[in-house]
């Protein structure tokens, strides 16, 4: 299972194409089926990207990005189903924090999934990780987020 984590990890930072500090991941798992979204700080700075709008605030080949997107979905998928055949409790959601430094952060959660939308889910990420990480920079005296690109951001979970 460590290496199926591995390689989560390491197609994350791939997608990436800028320097970055710290990457927020959260994902799904139910029936065999899984759905993700992650943030990461640009580096030294209190401002963040958002996955479901990366490929076009970075100006991204977008067939080419969701392909490899739709990659860590297979390896949730890929490790869900190994927690299934070592007999382990699987896991619904999985939360990933990972530093440039190499510190990780894993947390599997064991709780019931409603049948909430992802992106309401999402919604709460972002308040309860997202936006207090970013003020955190931003009282240090990093870089701010773009002007207004915040409320941009709120109105994407309408």
């Amino acid at each position: 299972m460590e290496h199926l984590t591995q390689k989560i990890v390491e197609s994350l930072i791939k997608l990436i194409p800028e320097e970055w500090d710290q990457i927020m991941f959260y994902a799904e798992y139910e029936d065999g089926a899984s759905d993700h979204f992650f943030y990461y700080f640009k580096k030294d700075s209190a401002e963040f990207i958002p996955s479901i709008e990366m490929a076009y605030i970075l100006d991204l080949d977008h067939d080419e990005w969701y392909k490899s997107d739709r990659q860590i979905d297979v390896l949730i998928e890929e490790l869900g189903d190994e927690f299934i055949r070592q007999e382990r409790q699987p896991f619904t959601s999985l939360t990933l924090s990972i530093s440039e430094e190499g510190q990780l952060k894993l947390d599997y959660g064991h709780e019931q999934l409603n049948d909430r939308p992802l992106p309401k889910t999402e919604e709460k990420f972002a308040e309860t990780f997202v936006y207090p990480e970013s003020k955190k920079r931003q009282k240090a005296g990093l870089p701010p987020q773009p002007e207004g690109w915040l409320s941009k951001i709120r109105n994407l979970f309408g």
